[in-house]
């Protein structure tokens, strides 16, 4: 199909032949500005999504601890694992639960080898812990 709206892709074959093998349409101006529109058609349609949820008094809230977020969902073993060190360090009382629960000094414990936030581990103290 050769028509003027189209190229034809021409490859070498081994054996020396050429046959079309696929024909590439060119685009119109047009169509670059139209999904120019579009993207800002969708970038204006998400603004006023945004806008109609804040309206409505839409907010994250407040963040939850790992016990809350356990409570949503008892059966994830990962939640449970880390309610059980958010619990066992004392989290809702501690201004760096997460620090405590990484550098966990409870070696015997079955659960250190898979308590969360061991990327914390031998980072310094946190200023709120030194005073």
């Amino acid at each position: 199909m050769n028509t003027p709206a189209t190229q034809p892709i021409e490859r070498e074959f081994v054996h020396g032949s050429t046959e079309p093998t696929l024909d590439v349409p060119e685009l119109p101006p047009g169509d670059v500005e139209s999904s120019e529109s579009s993207r800002s058609a969708r970038a204006e349609r998400m603004r006023a999504g945004l806008a109609a949820w804040k309206e409505a008094g839409g907010s994250r809230g407040a963040p939850k601890d790992p016990i809350e977020k356990l409570a949503e969902n008892p059966k994830s073993l990962r939640l449970a694992i880390t309610a059980m060190c958010w619990h066992c360090q004392n989290g809702d009382a501690d201004p760096a639960p997460k620090w405590r629960v990484g550098n966990c000094l409870c070696v015997s414990c079955p659960l250190h080898a898979v308590r969360p936030y061991q990327q914390m581990s031998g980072r310094p103290e946190p200023a709120v812990l030194r005073s």
